[in-house]
Order: structure tokens, then sequence, then C-alpha cells
């Protein structure tokens, strides 16, 4: 590839997005500058007409507007997604803070005007791709599986820059309403897309024979692009890593559920703890501490952008909670103290924006 394709080689970029990610990591890996560079050089050569043009325009590429410029994710929104998640490894790796900032630019316009209610994005079926700003009719919403993968995997990078709870809100979002929504409880079965209004009963598909994507209305168990199916697989496998982060200070949790923590600070403080709790389908969230911190450490936890009546409690300290906002609890804990949350899971009214004009007057 470097020789192909690197300084020396083809100025030439992939049709679909996805390699940038995959050559940062491996940069990181085997502590190879070059693969970062070469990341780098396909980012920006992107949206400079270097693909050759086909009916749904370069746009579907990415190909029209260098990522620099662009002002929203726009085109096949997993190409989209896949291609601002790369953009952001090569400004991290790079220090590059313009395009880290583009990236961030972005994903605040494409979740503020071109995102389902379930985190779902892409709303044109025939070159599954975003829609114009408020285009979000949601009999029509394709919110395709990858997409809300994709999705994640950029909201994942961009928490790790800056901590910022508004991306582990949309991971958890878009986790239970558009990626959970594919598989069928047995695991056998999938959505490729995943409407918000279906007008038919569904159509059966065909169990022994590869079902065409978004044209079965039920769960299918193949289909003849297999995308949707092992991008499940492998999300739900590492799906755990993204509860938490640590920092100097201590440990981030940014998702809740029932998982244990076993790290060491910088400093060399142990951090071992278990999160316990039925979430989502109950909101009390007991976290114990199994070993001693030897010294104040901060337990940032996230309050989701829905939960204003939540409260946190924790050994001598009751801490002012703000829904959308991170809590600090901080304090030397021992073996055994616990730490509880209780979010409130009560169902509540969700207005569209009166932008959507699909919606327009719904809840």
């Amino acid at each position: 590839l470097w020789v192909e394709f690197g300084p020396d080689g083809r100025v030439a970029v992939c049709g679909h997005p996805e390699i940038e990610v995959a050559l940062v990591e491996f940069g990181r890996a085997l502590d190879e500058p070059r693969y970062v560079e070469l990341a780098r050089l396909f980012v920006e050569r992107r949206g400079r007409g270097l693909l050759a043009p086909i009916e749904y325009g370069q746009e579907y590429f990415q190909d029209d507007v260098p990522v620099r410029e662009a002002e929203v994710l726009r085109g096949h929104a997993v190409r989209a997604l896949y291609l601002a998640a790369g953009a952001l490894d090569v400004a991290v790796e790079t220090g590059d803070d313009e395009l880290a900032d583009a990236v961030r630019r972005q994903w605040e316009a494409t979740v503020a005007r071109r995102t389902y209610v379930t985190g779902g994005m892409g709303s044109h079926h025939q070159d599954e791709a975003y829609g114009a700003d408020f285009e979000l009719p949601p009999d029509r919403a394709y919110s395709e599986t990858c997409a809300g993968i994709a999705s994640n995997m950029l909201s994942w990078r961009l928490l790790l820059q800056d901590g910022d709870p508004r991306y582990a809100d949309l991971i958890e979002r878009t986790l239970f309403n558009n990626v959970m929504a594919s598989p069928r409880e047995d695991g056998r079965a999938f959505f490729y897309t995943n409407t918000l209004h279906q007008r038919t009963d569904g159509v059966a598909p065909d169990e022994d024979e590869l079902n065409a994507r978004a044209l079965s209305s039920l769960r299918a168990p193949w289909f003849e692009v297999s995308c949707c199916p092992t991008n499940v697989a492998r999300t739900l496998a590492s799906v755990e890593s993204t509860f938490a982060t640590k920092t100097p200070a201590g440990l981030q949790v940014h998702q809740y559920g029932e998982f244990d923590v076993d790290t060491t600070l910088s400093d060399g403080t142990p951090i071992a703890l278990s999160v316990r709790s039925d979430y989502p389908y109950d909101g009390a969230v007991r976290i114990t501490w199994r070993d001693d911190t030897r010294r104040e450490v901060d337990l940032d936890l996230r309050i989701p952008s829905w939960a204003g009546s939540a409260r946190i409690e924790a050994p001598g300290q009751a801490p002012s909670v703000r829904e959308g906002r991170s809590t600090t609890v901080r304090g030397r804990f021992a073996a055994g103290d616990v730490v509880t949350v209780d979010l409130p899971m009560q169902a509540r009214w969700s207005l569209p924006d009166p932008r959507i004009d699909a919606v327009r007057g719904q809840t």
C-alpha cells in the first residue's frame, strides 16, 4: 500500500472509506509512522474529484468537498462516518487540531439536523445516504445498522479526545435503539435497515437464500451484502471496552450495565470496581469498590441528557447532579465502598423539531 499509494505512488482514494481507520491502528500497533502518513494522505485526497462520477454524484463518495471544508456529513452514510472516524484518528496521531475541529463540527451539525430520534442515520434507500437537513421521514428511514455502528465508532473517538458526555449519550441512544434493534433474540436474523414506522405487515424472508437489502420488512438470516450481521457480531464482542475510560485523576464511567473494571492509573494507583445493574430495564446502578485506592481519585459518572431527576449517593456525600453532564465523586475509596446511581426510567414525551415536516405535530 505504501509503495502503491504513498507520496511517490498513485494519487488515488478508495471508493469506500475505512482503510484510514485500519492504517492508523496498524501504525499504532507497529509504531510505524508511515502508515499513519498514508492514512493522512487518503484523508487529504478525499473531496478532490479523484473518483469517477456516478449517478448519485461525487457526494456519495464524500469526494465533492475536502474533509477540512465540509460542514456536515453527507452522501452514503456508512462511508461518511468511516471517513470521519479515520480523519479524527489521523488528527489525534498528528496533532492536527484543525482537522479534529472540522470533524467535531460535522458531528454536531449531523446530530442536530440529520439524525433520527433513535440515533439512526441515513434517510435515502436508493443510495443509502443522508438526506437534506431535517429530511427524516420515519416510514422511509434507512438507518442502516452499519451506519449506527459507524456513528458509535466516530462518537467513541470524539469521547476519547475530550470526554464530553454528549458523545456517550449518542452512543447509548444509537446502541439501544438502532444497533441492538437489528439482531433477533436468538442472534440468527438481522435487520439491515431499521425503519421507525412500518405501514404494512412484514414479509417473511427466505431462510435458505440470500435476501436483498431493505426489501424484507422482517429480520433475515443473511443478505447479498453481509456487512451488517458481521458488524453486529464485532460490535457486541467489544462493546464493554467503551463503558469506561481512565484519566490521570481516576475513572470515567460512560455507560451503565454489568461489568468489572481492573486497571492502574499512571502513578500506580489501583482501580478495581464492579458495576451491577439491570439497566436499561431498571435505573438503579450499584458501583462497588473491590480494592483501596490509596489516594483520592475521581469517579466521573455520566448523567444522561434525559435523566433530569437522577440521584447519586456515595460514602459521606450526595453530589449535585445535572442531566447531560458528568458528576464527579471524589474520595479515597476503600474496598467495600458503594456508590449508587439512580436514573429515572419512566416513559416521557419527546417532541420533534418542527422543521422535520414528516413528523411535525407528532409526539
